[in-house]
């Protein structure tokens, strides 16, 4: 209630500060809160003004680090002034060593506030002093008292209640600073807090776009699933068809049909209908998920990929060579493997057919290192243009002109790179484009 009252009947303030926009927000801050405020901008004219004013301010609030004159001596030369030594004075302080507090004691301050301060603290502060000023009779010492710190020598000539209140300033200072740290602890925490769920959020939404790419690119490879199985079909049930034309036409003929020739029909059909269901076993084997690792060469899971894929490629002219000098068993998921073969060897195709390449190849090789095991697959395609090649493997980048998702090598990439803990590069060598798997053991 008493500082409120204090603020009615006009307390003026001299604001000693050098930085003019620092003056300036000052003195807005505490004429907004009802003081009468005038502004020195270095400690000479900040002396000249007290010493030719008319009436005296109530409070001085001054700056430490000023040319000219600092805050240190300023106060020091109010204090040895008759007409300016009760003027109660406020160093503002960044408090970068200790001895600023033993210097603000012998300089005479009455209170200091550390920089950068709390604006709606300032007022709190000038009324507190202010108050405490009108009700004391100030007791100045005789004789000072020579002091050594921190290798420096002061000479304190401030009376036992400048000093207390100094000391309880420092006191205050320290809580209030330690508040602020508290508050911006909880305020880092907050943010962290916000900052994980952020990330939490966004990893579960990449991990739902990577499951809908995944199932875009399985999509995607049914397509190709049908074409080749359509070309596994094709040779047995062109054979089955031909055994049952040539029954028929014997019958239709009157030919004699003997026991034998029954039983070599029924063998020959009853062969390609088990080449059907083999073929439907192996793509069934595809795309059923494998929850567990298993223990397998790699040629094994290139074999299987050589079934689904075999009658295709022949069928388009293009030959398969296979390298194979790995021995080693790997721990892995074969089907993740096998889908990573179709999505680079369908790519070889493809390529190899739009560009019409004659003697068209793909060349598979398998080696072991000490510590992985190396696979690259080869066309002789003409390879990658330059001006893709630092694209290729983006999600939904594509090169094919029609029906091309973009991510047969992404997903294959991305299979590699989580799955199957090994990596996926590509590049051109020897006239086409070469894409190498390493799977460390």
């Amino acid at each position: 209630m008493e500082s409120q009252a204090y603020k009615k009947i006009n307390v003026s303030i001299l604001v000693v500060e050098d930085s003019l926009t620092q003056a300036e927000e000052v003195r807005y801050f505490l004429e907004e809160n009802g003081y009468n405020v005038d502004v020195c901008n270095d400690g000479e004219e900040a002396l000249a003004w007290l010493l030719s004013a008319k009436k005296l301010p109530d409070v001085i609030v001054s700056d430490i680090v000023m040319p000219k004159m600092n805050g240190y001596d300023l106060c020091k030369a109010i204090r040895k002034d008759e007409k300016l030594k009760g003027l109660p004075v406020i160093l503002l302080t960044s408090l970068s060593e200790p001895h600023d507090i033993i210097k603000s004691i012998e300089a005479g301050a009455n209170k200091f506030l550390t920089k950068p301060f709390d604006h709606k603290r300032l007022p709190e502060v000038i009324d507190e002093l202010y108050i405490n000023t009108q009700r004391r009779s100030i007791e100045r010492m005789e004789m000072g008292i020579r002091l050594m710190f921190s290798g420096s020598d002061f000479l304190i000539t401030a009376d036992k209640v400048q000093i207390l209140d100094l000391l309880l300033s420092s006191y205050e200072e320290s809580y209030y600073k330690n508040l602020q740290l508290q508050e911006s602890r909880s305020a880092l925490e907050k943010l962290n807090a916000e900052l994980e769920q952020r990330v939490q959020e966004r990893t579960k939404e990449v991990q739902e776009k990577d499951k809908i790419m995944m199932i875009q690119s399985r999509q995607a490879a049914m397509g190709d699933m049908i074409a080749m199985i359509a070309h596994q079909w094709r040779q047995p049930l062109s054979i089955v068809s031909m055994e049952m034309n040539n029954l028929r036409l014997s019958v239709e003929l009157d030919e004699e049909i003997t026991k034998e020739m029954l039983i070599q029909y029924t063998d020959d059909v009853n062969q390609q209908i088990q080449q059907l269901s083999q073929t439907i076993e192996d793509f069934r084997g595809y795309l059923k998920p494998t929850q567990d690792k298993e223990e397998v060469t790699i040629v094994d899971v290139l074999k299987k990929t050589m079934n689904l894929m075999q009658k295709s490629l022949e069928n388009n002219n293009i030959t398969v060579e296979i390298n194979n000098s790995s021995q080693a068993k790997i721990s892995t998921y074969p089907n993740q493997l096998l889908q990573v073969f179709i999505n680079i060897i369908n790519n070889a195709k493809e390529i190899l057919l739009n560009r019409k390449v004659e003697e068209a190849k793909v060349i598979i090789t398998i080696n072991d290192t000490k510590d992985s095991i190396l696979i690259s697959v080869c066309d002789n395609g003409g390879g990658i243009p330059k001006e893709i090649i630092g694209r290729l493997g983006e999600p939904y980048f594509t090169t094919k002109e029609t029906n091309g998702t973009g991510l047969g090598i992404y997903m294959s990439k991305m299979i590699v790179l989580k799955h199957l803990n090994g990596n996926l590069t590509w590049g051109n060598k020897n006239g086409g484009a070469c894409f190498t798997i390493v799977l460390k053991r």
